[in-house]
């Protein structure tokens, strides 16, 4: 996770110009989210959180007209 997280730091450090860069701070909560259960060594929590991430990432894609 603590990769993912340095990848989306380094977009927005590094790509601050582009318009998509802009919305990827939706990301975090469900980044946060996922972290805290693999914390709490918890797997219903993370099933749930996953299922969240991956919606919150596909919404991220609609929302930027990412193909």
């Amino acid at each position: 996770m603590n990769e993912i997280k340095e990848n989306f730091e380094g977009i927005q450090k590094y790509c601050s110009d582009r318009t998509k860069t802009k919305s990827i701070g939706m990301i975090n909560f469900a980044m946060d989210n996922i972290s805290n259960s693999i914390l709490k060594k918890n797997k219903e929590m993370f099933q749930r959180n996953y299922t969240n991430l991956t919606y919150s990432c596909n919404y991220y894609h609609q929302a930027t007209n990412h193909e």
